[in-house]
């Protein structure tokens, strides 16, 4: 296949790949989820990493750096769920 073809193809699939990833994380708004602290952070911003169960990555205010925590999902970012702190579990 030339390049060019599968340059655009590949750019088609990750465009794809957004908009199903804005649909689903938009649907999860205004939801709570249970969430797996991970050890990392986003330092710039002061957001703890975390996953839901169903894997999604979840951004939100935590001074906890493991642990599980309730959290209400309050928008979605360019790669996560954006999220409050209900209580840490």
């Amino acid at each position: 296949m030339p390049a060019p073809i599968a340059k655009s193809r590949a750019q088609q699939v990750s465009e794809v790949g957004r908009a199903v990833w804005r649909r689903v994380a938009r649907r999860r708004i205004g939801g709570r989820q249970r969430v797996l602290l991970e050890s990392r952070r986003d330092i710039p911003r002061g957001f703890a990493y975390a996953r839901a169960a169903d894997y999604l990555p979840v951004l939100f205010e935590s001074p906890q750096t493991a642990g599980w925590a309730q959290v209400e999902v309050t928008g979605v970012g360019d790669d996560a769920l954006l999220a409050r702190a209900i209580k840490m579990l």
